[in-house]
């Protein structure tokens, strides 16, 4: 093989028809070869390098390949085995119940009211238990008696944790429960919550209990019915934030966002009291049994 070289090359270099000493191509030069004048014997020599660079660049190429493959190896699975399972359960586990759902309570007289904000999903003894262990209670029902004292304790400034919320409706009904809770023994100034039970289940049999919560800063008489009544402070999601607040603390309680609920940032309630809110629902999902939490799109 060395004397088939010897002969080749030897004869190639010392014959001056087919060697041009003065003549160099880049191919050329990076081999270190001298250029050749004949058009095929040059081709030759320039294929013989490419597939030299060639068998080169291939390796380096694989070697890059392996490096971002052992790269995006805990890439691919945290996606595949955490991130989509848990996007798909956002959409499988939508609640039918928010497709249909009014955005705004009325008053008796077919007045809008207060605009939804918060939401539960669970049975009711679990919201009562959890409103409980927040330091929610129960508001009275409006009775002749209530009504009196409600309006002798905030003239005399004593404490009535209980008292009465007037009544709002949602689709013709009035609301299923109403929490309250006092904010520095005043009964003029409480945060307060009404809720309706949707009829509508999940797929784990779960109700949808969709609320209305404000904070209530005075009582006085209304601006378009002239009613007695409590007057609520304008940011309404301070209200609902301090609930969202109070609800995570209970037991495997966590909470999804809904941007975009209220189309109507600016508005009045049914008492005419100026309110503004970004828009958002507040939805409190307790773990399922299976330890699996309850997402929403």
């Amino acid at each position: 093989m060395r004397l088939f070289n010897w002969l080749t090359v030897g004869r190639i270099r010392n014959n001056p028809k087919i060697f041009a000493p003065r003549t160099r191509l880049a191919a050329g030069r990076e081999a270190g070869m001298p250029a050749l004048r004949y058009p095929m014997l040059m081709r030759l020599m320039s294929l013989h390098q490419c597939v030299r660079r060639g068998f080169g660049r291939s390796r380096r190429a694989r070697l890059r390949v392996l490096a971002l493959g052992l790269l995006g190896l805990p890439i691919y699975l945290a996606l595949a085995y955490g991130v989509l399972p848990v996007s798909w359960r956002v959409f499988e586990h939508y609640h039918p119940a928010l497709g249909s759902v009014a955005t705004r309570t009325v008053t008796g007289y077919g007045i809008p009211g207060d605009p939804l904000n918060i939401a539960f999903v669970g049975s009711e003894a679990d919201l009562y238990r959890r409103m409980l262990e927040a330091g929610w209670v129960p508001a009275e029902p409006i009775t002749m008696v209530s009504s009196l004292r409600t309006v002798v304790d905030s003239l005399a400034h004593r404490p009535y944790g209980t008292a009465p919320v007037s009544n709002l409706y949602l689709r013709g009904h009035k609301q299923d429960l109403a929490f309250e809770k006092m904010i520095g023994g005043d009964p003029r100034r409480r945060d307060h919550v009404r809720f309706w039970q949707s009829a509508e289940r999940d797929e784990l049999g779960q109700p949808l209990w969709i609320g209305a919560v404000t904070l209530d800063v005075a009582v006085g008489l209304s601006r378009r019915t002239g009613r007695l009544t409590h007057h609520i402070a304008p940011d309404i999601d301070q209200a609902r934030d301090q609930l969202v607040q109070d609800l995570r603390g209970t037991p495997a309680a966590v909470v999804q966002w809904i941007d975009g609920f209220q189309s109507e940032l600016r508005s009045r309630n049914g008492d005419g009291d100026p309110y503004l809110t970004d828009g958002r629902l507040a939805v409190l999902v307790p773990d399922s049994a299976d330890g699996s939490s309850f997402l929403l799109p």
